[in-house]
């Protein structure tokens, strides 16, 4: 059975008065976690940026690492006209591509933790959308008991707004 909600008009009906507030309640939550949701997609576009850039640095270290073997490899199978230097060019191109390799080990690491701080932004702005989307419908469903004047709609609201303001909280423990 359907609670109705008694009386013929706003004014006539103080528990209208309090889905008002009800609504405002939630249009006020809705900014907050809109706010949230940006903030969560700048910096997971930040994130995205800087995984980016690491890939490519680890791009590059890992192809002149390649130019330094291919360098120490030609000096040992061609004929050279001055073999100390020769050595001592295939010596050098030997460390910098160990140095090279040890740098894009580094790099490969960091790129992994980037990328993990990058899937927990993007999981943290998926769970903020989910909420501002379910508060936004929170709003529209409550606003039907204005219209209907059936408590039924009111208390459906308070249950998207709970589950809104549920995914909103969870986002924010996410780090």
């Amino acid at each position: 059975m359907e609670h109705e909600l008694p009386g013929h008009g706003h004014a006539a009906d103080p528990s209208l008065k309090a889905v008002s507030l009800t609504m405002a309640i939630l249009a006020v939550a809705v900014a907050c976690v809109s706010v949230l949701t940006h903030r969560a997609h700048t910096r997971e576009i930040i994130d995205q940026s800087r995984l980016s850039d690491g890939w490519a640095f680890y791009q590059s270290k890992s192809t002149r690492r390649q130019v330094a073997q291919v360098f120490s490899e030609l000096l040992t199978t061609l004929a050279v006209k001055d073999a100390t230097l020769a050595t001592a060019l295939q010596t050098r191109y030997v460390k910098e591509a160990s140095r090279l390799e040890t740098d894009g080990l580094e790099i490969m690491e960091k790129n992994h933790e980037l990328q993990a701080d990058f899937t927990r932004q993007e999981h943290r702005a998926a769970l903020f959308d989910l909420g501002e989307a379910l508060l936004e419908a929170a709003i529209v469903v409550t606003s039907i008991t204005l219209l209907t004047r059936k408590r039924l709609f009111w208390f459906v609201g308070f249950g998207l707004a709970a589950v809104g303001v549920g995914f909103a909280v969870s986002a924010l423990a996410i780090f």
